[in-house]
């Protein structure tokens, strides 16, 4: 499998829109019956960083070359605000991964669909906790 780690001065990939960092629960939701949980770590209008551990990792994106950046299909996810019951409904892509350590990885995924009323509500949360 591909990997895509960080440049030799371990910089974020680049965003077009300002990110904010934060600690929220998110849901991938992978197919209709495999769900996976994740933290996101920042987050803007164009996209956020997940991490999670390897068997997570290991079910998003199987090891061994099996699926290429690029050709992966888009999938759902929902981040967790800070009220559990306020959550944002996402369609993203992987643009990229990375092992942090032994049992960490990062991937950082772009939002390809987001609803009108979901960007409402993530302009205010990152306004909230920029």
């Amino acid at each position: 499998m591909s990997t895509h780690k960080k440049d030799k001065n371990m910089q974020p990939c680049r965003r077009r829109n300002k990110r904010v960092e934060c600690e929220q629960k998110v849901l991938l939701l992978l197919s209709d019956d495999l769900t996976l949980e994740a933290r996101a770590t920042n987050i803007s209008v164009d996209g956020l960083e997940i991490k999670c551990n390897q068997e997570a990792a290991e079910k998003i994106m199987p090891f061994g070359g099996a699926v290429k950046l690029g050709e992966r299909d888009l999938f759902q996810l929902n981040v967790y605000l800070n009220d559990e019951n306020k959550q944002l409904q996402l369609t993203c892509a992987i643009m990229n991964m990375y092992r942090l350590s032994q049992d960490s990885f990062c991937f950082n995924l772009k939002i390809a669909l987001l609803k009108e009323q979901n960007e409402q509500q993530l302009e205010e949360f990152m306004k909230a906790v920029a």
